[in-house]
């Protein structure tokens, strides 16, 4: 599900919404449009840019009533429990005048029933001006069920029919409470009129969930608050004190939030000290930014101290950004018949013109006088907070809609119905993700292709090893100085390829091909052997493939196996609990180990082809034989006790990273390539051993030559062919038949075969819980989106 873009423009042009990144160009609205400019980087900040009449307006104006009718729908659809929105939220010491303050405002007791009756759970009230009669809607929302989602399966669960008698709110009131605190009993049942509220038990102390209380009247401005439990200290020896701690999470739960105000009432009648809730709002407001006091029952503090209460309204003690407010409240205990909201609050005025210290205080300070004008500030407040909020608001579910798809993206489809169907899907996807894991992409992405190819490097590596290193002198020879000469085997290297470590390869000497030519040459010419020795020494090397050539396709399959493991987790690890997965391991692991033995079985075949010592590419061969035979030549040469010097300058001249050849042998040298190369001869320093007078051990050197050639061309051979039968036979081998190989496994046409798949996708209870609810807050998400377009409406 996507969120709807609440920046698009309807035909009524609302403001455009328009988020700026640091890299964005600024944008500019036509002239009839209205805009709002969102910087994401700095979404606490005052100076975000607001420039519309629906957003910025005075109190009890159609837009103030706008702004709060946003908030309280968002409210509604529970918009908070992911979102902070702004909010007002009232707390206070036990008998601090917090519930005869809200009743001073809204004209309604809260919970003066008989019995001990509190409040317990979070009153919600929203007063709204309206010109018909009064009246009062009561609902419940029962935040705790299924992280959020009413166990009526509403937001708002109704609780009994509209009120239009005051003296009935009470009443309803109370009955929504015991509702809330009895949460395995059908709320409705608290309705009638059989219950007995003195002695109606309760299965909880306290409850996070809400009483919400929707009243319109003439006599009301538009403002929205939640009264929540008062404070408490001690309980006595009868109470529980659990109930301590359980009413400071409740609300620590509200006030901890940035978009919270909260209203703080302090009751003149106790020494300020001994009052938890000003410790707790400076615990979670500690500079005093979104603090609202409230001074209740000045009426009830001694003359003595009224003195050092006017000090918190002229803002000489406890400063606070939003300043203290006192206000002297109708006595809701006496007998007599309670004022009217505006006879109240009439009274209420009238006593603090008349009482000292109150009426002789600056006139800034007496504007933080009485009920009116605490609400007039707290409208302000709480318009001007939403003003600032709401784009941000909208940005933040912007994002969150997305950040939520892709977790539930993640989580993968639930099962449906038709098990067999889907598992049919997931084996297509399956097999597209292998066949697509297979083919050449970036070598960044780890794809196994350039894993196995780098496999294939070590692998030639392996192999170059097992070629021994020959010496072209005897294993006895005394040097007074080793001749530094390049080594045989490392004369052809390519770029990349790195030489042997020391100790790594066998070495053979002259000596030892002589003896072994005099065992083959018993009968015959004297160079009838010639041939038979190089082909031995070359099977010999060959037969030392066997292991790197094993250890190879290990490698390899394993790598596959990885990828696959991978693979199946990625596409069916959601149905881990079903065994799904593990399924698919199994089935594919068989596979895998067909393709496996016939990747060994065409390995095999070209070891013993290799063993031959048979080939076609003359022109190869001859080229790598020339070269190793002189340098093999040369080699003899700086080791015979003559140490020639035409020789030792030659190799010099081969070696560039070595002493340096005489001057005059360079020129020489030079001088007599140019002239070959005038008559179309080509020649380098190892081209012109050839032309020294023959020796005794040249057959020798023939040999040593001729199974170093041999061994060049079989490993150029053999280690384009293994790779090439790991990607035909292990690499394709796998995706071929992948399909049907799965079908088979699950035999769908066998008896029981839904019951078998309907297991294997079951999926574990945590994860259905967390897709129901990341499937409830998109809903929420897109029921916000509705309510932000509709705010930006005409």
């Amino acid at each position: 599900m996507r969120i709807p873009d609440p920046s698009l423009r309807p035909q009524s042009a609302p403001p455009i919404i328009v988020v700026n990144g640091p890299d964005s160009p600024p944008r500019t609205a036509s002239p009839s449009s209205q805009m709002i400019t969102i910087d994401p980087s700095d979404r606490s900040s005052t100076t975000t840019q607001v420039d519309n009449e629906a957003i910025v307006g005075s109190r009890n104006t159609h837009s103030g009533q706008q702004r709060l009718r946003l908030v309280n729908n968002l409210h509604d659809i529970e918009l908070d429990i992911d979102i902070d929105l702004p909010r007002i939220a009232v707390i206070g010491s036990q008998s601090s005048g917090k519930s005869s303050l809200i009743q001073a405002v809204s004209g309604i007791p809260l919970l003066k029933a008989p019995g001990d009756a509190c409040t317990r759970c979070p009153i919600e009230c929203r007063l709204t001006h309206g010109d018909g009669p009064w009246s009062c809607r009561v609902f419940l929302r029962r935040i705790t069920a299924s992280r959020g989602q009413s166990s009526s399966g509403q937001p708002k669960e109704p609780f009994g029919d509209v009120i239009v008698e005051k003296e009935m709110l009470e009443d309803r009131i109370l009955r929504a409470q015991l509702a809330i605190l009895n949460p395995k009993t059908p709320a409705q049942e608290f309705l009638e009129e059989s219950i007995d509220l003195n002695t109606a038990l309760t299965e909880l102390s306290f409850s996070p969930n809400i009483i919400c209380l929707e009243i319109t009247g003439r006599e009301y401005s538009d403002i929205s608050f939640v009264d929540l439990p008062g404070l408490i200290r001690n309980v006595g020896t009868s109470g529980n004190r659990d109930n301590i701690q359980l009413i400071e999470n409740l609300v620590t739960g509200y006030i901890s939030k940035e978009n919270c105000i909260i209203l703080m009432t302090i009751t003149c009648e106790t020494d300020f000290a001994n009052q938890g809730a000003y410790d707790l709002a400076r615990q979670y407001d500690p500079h005093g930014r979104r603090t609202v006091g409230v001074l209740t029952k000045p009426d009830r503090s001694p003359e003595a101290a009224q003195e050092k209460w006017a000090r918190y309204i002229s803002g000489e003690v406890e400063p606070l950004d939003h300043g203290w407010f006192c206000v002297k409240l109708p006595d809701t205990q006496s007998a007599h018949p309670q004022p009217t909201l505006v006879e109240a609050r009439e009274q209420e005025d009238c006593w603090f013109k008349k009482e000292r210290p109150w009426y002789g205080l600056p006139r800034q300070a007496q504007s933080h006088l009485g009920t009116t004008k605490l609400v007039r500030h707290l409208e302000d407040i709480l318009s001007n907070l939403i003003s600032l909020k709401v784009p941000d608001i909208i940005v933040q579910v912007q994002e969150l809609a997305e950040s939520t798809t892709q977790e539930l993206n993640r989580l993968g489809k639930p099962p449906s119905d038709d098990c067999i169907g889907d598992i049919n899907s997931l084996i297509d996807q399956l097999v597209r993700d292998v066949e697509g894991g297979v083919e050449r992409r970036s070598r960044d992405d780890g794809n196994v292709l350039y894993l196995i190819e780098d496999e294939a490097v070590r692998f030639k590596n392996e192999l170059r090893v097992t070629c021994p290193e020959f010496r072209a002198w005897n294993k006895n020879t005394v040097f007074k100085d080793q001749p530094s000469v390049t080594r045989l085997p490392e004369l052809l290297l390519e770029d990349g390829e790195l030489p042997a470590a020391d100790g790594t390869r066998k070495i053979i000497f002259l000596d030892d091909v002589l003896n072994k030519k005099s065992r083959s040459s018993v009968r015959g010419l004297p160079d009838g052997g010639q041939t038979e020795v190089a082909e031995e020494y070359l099977r010999s090397f060959i037969a030392n493939w066997d292991m790197p050539t094993s250890q190879f396709v290990n490698r390899a399959t394993n790598l596959l196996r990885i990828f696959i493991r991978k693979t199946v987790d990625a596409r069916c690890g959601h149905f881990l609990h079903g065994g799904l997965p593990t399924h698919m391991y199994d089935t594919i692991e068989a596979h895998l180990q067909e393709c496996d033995t016939r990747t060994r079985t065409a390995t095999a075949l070209l070891l013993k082809l290799e063993r031959n010592g048979h080939t076609r590419n003359d022109r190869y061969y001859r080229d790598c034989k020339d070269k190793f035979l002189s340098h093999l030549k040369m080699q003899r040469g700086l080791a015979s006790p003559e140490n020639n010097t035409v020789l030792r300058d030659l190799n010099r001249m081969a070696s560039p990273g070595g002493p340096s050849a005489s001057p005059t042998f360079t020129s020489a040298v030079n001088t007599a390539k140019a002239s070959l190369g005038k008559i179309g001869l080509s020649v380098d320093e190892h081209s012109l051993v050839k032309l020294l007078p023959p020796s005794p051990a040249d057959s020798a050197l023939e040999d040593m030559a001729s199974a170093s050639a041999g061994f060049e061309v079989a490993l150029h051979r053999f280690v384009d062919y293994v790779p090439l039968v790991v990607d035909t036979e292990l690499v394709r081998g796998v995706c071929e038949g992948l399909a049907p190989v799965l079908r088979r496994s699950f035999g769908f046409s066998s008896p029981g075969a839904v019951e078998r798949c309907s297991d294997l996708l079951q999926e574990p209870l945590e994860v259905k819980r967390e897709r129901e609810r990341l499937i409830q807050r998109l809903h929420r998400l897109a029921l916000a989106t509705e309510e932000l377009h509709h705010f930006w409406g005409p």
